[in-house]
């Protein structure tokens, strides 16, 4: 399948996210993105797209009009992207299923609703719930992620996630956990004070891709990897449990792509993937 980038930066700014290193929301126009995609397909003979952008639903009547476009040139393409669980509607979803949509992946991050209050989605559960039921009805699948381990995660944060995922899993495919990491050129990376944070000695570099941080008045570095992995594992469980697997959005897509109805994870198989630049 081939990549496909529309937009640069976020209008959110949730502190987490190592993708928006102070860039504004910025984008090509949907007529240019349309006559790109048509020329990488004609070029390629590839009709898979991967939408790599951080919210393709940044904008309802751009989005519809991209999609207009796609439908009615009968270009025939199948594609996945990462949308806001917020703003769609049964017959926006439809629309997006008959432009060729296989998969949403959504991040629902956390299932407390204080918790979402900080971050800059603030997505209202309810209203999610709602859009991954009409999003399955359209015959569209859903992959949903989570974080464990955020700041001052309380076993109640934990709990809510496993009620919101099993209340819901009938609409889902795919749940993907992830331990959360404070990335360099982040919100929280640059501001730990105002999260009742402390940085710990030791760069980015030295620990992968996450700084050792302190919870103030809370726990400590080595406490909090501790309390981390026990929520990722009871998370796991739990997801095993309900026969939802965890593999990789672009292995699942490129799985989707050759008609994998059913998600597999073959370690043995590495996919080929070409990228549009």
């Amino acid at each position: 399948f081939l990549f496909y980038e529309l937009s640069r930066g976020c209008k959110y700014c949730c502190f987490f996210c190592p993708q928006l290193k102070g860039y504004k929301l910025k984008y090509k126009s949907a007529e240019f993105v349309f006559r790109e995609i048509e020329k990488l397909v004609a070029e390629t003979s590839i009709r898979n797209i991967y939408f790599i952008d951080s919210a393709l639903n940044f904008d309802i009547g751009y989005l519809e009009e991209l999609l207009d476009r796609i439908i009615d040139s009968g270009l025939k393409i199948q594609w996945s992207a990462y949308m806001i669980a917020e703003n769609l509607d049964f017959r926006l979803l439809q629309k997006i299923k008959k432009s060729g949509c296989l998969c949403i992946r959504y991040g629902i991050e956390s299932a407390n609703p204080e918790k979402q209050v900080l971050f800059s989605k603030n997505v209202d559960l309810k209203v999610a719930s709602r859009i991954l039921r009409q999003t399955n009805e359209c015959g569209i699948l859903n992959q949903v992620s989570f974080i464990v381990g955020l700041p001052f995660e309380t076993h109640l944060d934990r709990e809510l996630m496993i009620t919101f995922i099993a209340e819901n899993s009938k609409y889902l495919t795919i749940a993907n956990v992830y331990t959360f990491k404070v990335r360099k050129d982040t919100i929280i990376h640059q501001n730990p004070n105002k999260f009742n944070i402390k940085l710990l000695t030791g760069g980015a570099d030295e620990y992968r891709d996450g700084v050792p941080f302190e919870e103030i008045c809370g726990l400590d570095w080595h406490s909090k990897m501790k309390t981390q992995w026990d929520s990722y594992r009871i998370l796991k469980e739990e997801t095993k449990r309900l026969n939802l697997p965890d593999i990789d959005p672009q292995i699942f897509f490129y799985n989707l792509t050759k008609g994998d109805n059913i998600p597999r994870m073959n370690d043995s198989e590495q996919p080929f993937i070409p990228i549009a630049r």
